[in-house]
């Protein structure tokens, strides 16, 4: 939500989630789940990450900036998918 006065704007993002957030946590778990060895504990882990993508990552932005993303968040979708199909 943004918020503005006089002469001024404020962006209010408390208690926002953001999805790419959730997918270094949840993924981040995950791996370091099966670097403990607690396997059910990422096989849950891995399709809750995994899940988080529903088509192409920050679709119809353009720039740089989001071409990189998505190609990062790309990286990050087919690794968490190899380590969920070991």
């Amino acid at each position: 939500m943004i918020r503005s006065g006089k002469d001024w704007y404020r962006s209010v993002v408390d208690g926002v989630r953001l999805d790419t957030a959730d997918l270094g946590e949840r993924g981040n778990a995950a791996m370091r789940a099966v670097a403990s060895g607690h396997l059910a504990t990422a096989a849950d882990q891995l399709p809750a990450a995994s899940e988080l993508f529903r088509g192409e990552p920050l679709g119809g932005l353009p720039g740089p900036y989001a071409q990189n993303e998505r190609h990062r968040l790309e990286e990050r979708r087919r690794t968490l998918r190899m380590e969920r199909l070991k």
